[in-house]
């Protein structure tokens, strides 16, 4: 043991003075409205450390966190005793193994314990390390804190619910965005317990895509969750990273199970708070998860909208999404489902989230230049190539060349058959972005006849060509459309046994087409007369 704390607690009562004590506890102890936080910031201390397992152990009168990272060398314990880390006084929300957020600590103990290799010692008054005698609490190869209920402000009993509840809440998306810690265990005393594992495998092969199982265990409850994880480096914000290493903003899409299938599909997210390494209170408006090294407040509960560090990574997040859909769309999973994922204006009322706008903004352009929208033959259209159907009927009838002749868009497809007016749901959601917040325009059988008005009086021969089914699709289709009568009867869509195209009345009123006879009793008079031809009142 090399460490002098006698010296490190002597230099720390001329740095910070003598009355700490004093200062710290209104400061430092009660640095987050919520006293159990204090949980992420060992969690940060432990991924930080390389640690791959942490384990919180609740007793009555004491917490207990052990985890196997680095063990503590002179420059960790004089990190952790004092009040700001490393060389910048001024950064107190620099992410790191020991920040200020360390002190939140004391909101239970008056004096924290810590073993760690051949380092055993607490913390007295904030920033005094005093050294302890070993007591055999802990393995060379692990490190130990010991928080001591004995806080003159709080009782033992109320600690112990307070953390108990905490630990019973962490959730698996504590382990989503880490690197190095692959487990997280807790146990109340004797009577409850907890854990969550991490899997990360790569997804198809695709570069900066990789997929996050995590497994979990409460009590007699268990249950899976699966995300695929995106990235992009940030090379010039390494100052700020833990371990010097290099940055990046991710993205988080969770995975569900496709009905009626095995295989998956990326579903919604409800409550998708800001990730800073770990969770923050910050809500995003969005439908996934987003992460980054973001500037915090001191207590790492708030995250400075006008920052313009903050604001350059809401900006390459944005970019970051946008990259993700293209990806997601060779994965396959780029599906009508997905479209109840990505952000609309309805999720961004007034001035909500308007930190995260850019994103929504982002995506929309995307959706608009990029072939990101499923069709219904399976291609995917950018939205000034994409047209809604109000029914299943004329879908079916208008294949992608009608609509291109009809609407005059090159390479126009219909959008998949389950974006369409809904009063509720998810499907409700995918309508909204493409219709009010794309632009895209639905066409109903009103619209077909004001298309095939405008078409037909330059172009009858383009309905000549279409075949006799064709033309009873679309007979049925009109057959119930009584609003559109005096619009269909000036229209040349009667085909007659000649296989010429007449309107129903002619200038003068009178008509010009008629059923044929379902009893030909007499061929002679009946030929006199122009006839519909048969085969096109064969509903379908």
């Amino acid at each position: 043991m090399g460490i002098d704390y006698e010296r490190i607690a002597s230099e720390n009562k001329i740095n910070y003075g003598t009355d700490v004590a004093r200062y710290g506890r209104v400061l430092l102890a009660n640095l987050y409205s919520d006293r159990t936080h204090f949980l992420y910031e060992l969690l940060q201390n432990a991924e930080d450390a390389g640690a791959e397992k942490i384990a919180f152990h609740l007793f009555s009168e004491r917490l207990e966190v052990r985890h196997n990272g680095k063990p503590f060398n002179a420059e960790d314990v004089r990190a952790i005793c004092g009040l700001v880390e490393g060389t910048k006084a001024d950064d107190l929300t620099k992410i790191g193994r020991f920040g200020i957020g360390f002190k939140s600590v004391y909101a239970y103990t008056s004096a924290p314990e810590i073993y760690s290799g051949e380092e055993v010692f607490c913390i007295e008054n904030y920033v005094r390390p005093r050294c302890l005698s070993n007591s055999g609490l802990s393995s060379k190869d692990e490190t130990l804190f010991v928080l001591p209920f004995n806080h003159d402000e709080i009782s033992a009993e109320e600690a112990f619910q307070k953390i108990a509840g905490r630990l019973k809440n962490l959730g698996p998306r504590t382990l989503l965005f880490l690197k190095n810690l692959k487990e997280i265990s807790w146990k109340i005393e004797d009577k409850c317990e907890g854990l969550y594992l991490r899997e990360t495998s790569s997804f198809l092969d695709v570069e900066g895509v990789r997929r996050v199982n995590i497994l979990w265990e409460a009590g007699s409850e268990n249950g899976e969750e699966a995300w695929l994880l995106f990235e992009r480096p940030l090379p010039g914000y390494r100052e700020n990273m833990p371990n010097g290493g290099t940055p990046k903003v991710e993205a988080a899409f969770s995975l569900g199970q496709q009905k009626g299938t095995k295989g998956k599909k990326i579903v919604p997210v409800d409550g998708a708070g800001l990730v800073v390494f770990f969770p923050t209170e910050k809500d995003t408006c969005l439908h996934f998860l987003i992460q980054g090294p973001y500037q915090t407040t001191p207590a790492r509960d708030n995250v400075p909208q006008d920052n313009k560090r903050n604001k350059k990574l809401i900006q390459e997040t944005a970019l970051l999404v946008t990259e993700a859909l293209v990806q997601i769309k060779q994965m396959g999973l780029l599906t009508a489902d997905f479209l109840d994922v990505l952000p609309q204006k309805t999720d961004f009322p007034e001035k909500k989230g308007e930190m995260f706008r850019p994103i929504l903004e982002q995506v929309h352009e995307a959706l608009q230049s990029k072939a990101l929208l499923p069709a219904v033959d399976g291609s995917h259209v950018p939205a000034g190539q994409a047209l809604l159907a109000r029914t299943e009927a004329l879908r079916s009838l208008l294949s992608p060349q009608d609509l291109a002749d009809l609407s005059g868009i090159k390479g126009v497809r219909w959008l998949d058959g389950s974006i369409r007016i809904r009063d509720t749901g998810d499907a409700r959601r995918r309508f909204i972005l493409v219709h009010d917040d794309l632009g895209i325009s639905q066409w109903d059988p009103e619209t077909l006849v004001t298309r095939l008005e405008q078409h037909l009086a330059r172009n009858l021969t383009w309905l000549k060509s279409k075949s006799d089914k064709w033309m009873a699709q679309l007979y049925a289709l009109l057959a119930d459309q009584k609003g559109l009568k005096s619009k269909l009867l000036t229209l040349p869509v009667l085909r007659l046994t000649d296989n010429q195209h007449v309107t129903a009345k002619g200038g003068d009123g009178t008509y010009q087409a008629y059923l044929p006879p379902e009893k030909n009793d007499f061929p002679e008079t009946v030929g006199a007369f122009p006839l519909v031809k048969p085969e096109v009142m064969r509903l379908p």
